[in-house]
């Protein structure tokens, strides 16, 4: 679909399946419907605080319950997110923000606390809750296009400055179109979020099961913690992973967790050499 863009794709698959789960932390959990309300607060929200149609906006948060309904907030206000990791030194983070125009970042309170402050606007999803839930969360139209940026990631730069590199929404939305058409997802895929919000494979493990009915699992805790994604997987009945060969590695070294493995239907691994022997 050339002229699809992303948060149409997830309204879409929101109106088919309104009471499956879309995300889910723990006990806590998320339909398709709860969340695309969530996301247009948001929306409005920034449109509020004077985003616009090709801005570019912060997300600061790691991986949490309010994290899609404000990546999919941002996205309906017609703007571009751009991860920031709170662990980034603070010259590396005023950097991207000066260099892509960021005006407004969205995070949490104790989030913000850690993070350098300059001519740009914290939007703290906690502390301004109500505001944001007085915010109309009926249907928005579709503010971007195919051909606008849906997000941008900072790498290294091979000259030691940071260089954003983006990806289109109709180049997302191949992806994905091969990604869950070629591998089968379903409604009855849980996928578990392993990978930093930052990383550029994590993109399609968030939105890949939002437009398919799938679930979308988030771990309960944020450092990396073998034992504690076996439990995960095995409890949640994981059966989609991406992530790199050194994560999954430890998962399956021990013969004794392979059972605790046996929901997963696809393993995904990239980023570095696979080292078929350890597999």
């Amino acid at each position: 679909p050339k002229n699809k863009t992303i948060d149409e794709w997830f309204v879409q698959q929101a109106m088919t399946t309104p009471d499956n789960i879309a995300v889910q932390q723990g006990e806590e959990k998320q339909t398709y419907q709860q969340l695309d309300q969530a996301s247009n607060h948001v929306a409005r929200y920034l449109i509020e605080q004077g985003v616009s149609v090709g801005d570019k906006v912060g997300l600061c948060l790691d991986r949490c319950m309010d994290l899609m309904p404000t990546i999919l907030g941002i996205i309906k206000a017609g703007g571009t997110y751009i991860p920031l990791d709170a662990s980034y030194p603070h010259g590396r983070i005023v950097y991207i923000i000066e260099n892509s125009g960021i005006q407004q970042v969205l995070t949490r309170s104790d989030i913000a606390l850690g993070l350098p402050t300059g001519n740009w606007q914290f939007i703290s999803l906690d502390s301004q809750k109500s505001s944001i839930e007085q915010c109309d969360n009926s249907a928005l139209d579709t503010l971007s296009n195919a051909d606008q940026l849906l997000y941008m990631i900072y790498t290294s730069g091979s000259t030691g400055r940071p260089k954003g590199t983006g990806a289109f929404h109709h180049a997302e939305v191949n992806l994905l179109s091969w990604y869950c058409r070629e591998f089968s997802m379903s409604e009855q895929d849980n996928v578990l979020l392993m990978s930093a919000i930052g990383f550029d494979l994590t993109q399609k493990n968030l939105f890949a099961p939002l437009i398919t009915g799938a679930t979308l699992v988030l771990p309960e805790f944020q450092e990396y913690d073998p034992e504690s994604l076996i439990s995960t997987i095995q409890k949640y009945q994981i059966s989609w992973l991406n992530c790199a060969p050194s994560a999954f590695y430890p998962l399956q070294d021990d013969q004794k967790h392979w059972q605790h493995l046996n929901s997963l239907r696809h393993v995904f691994l990239g980023g570095e050499t696979i080292n078929a022997q350890r597999l």
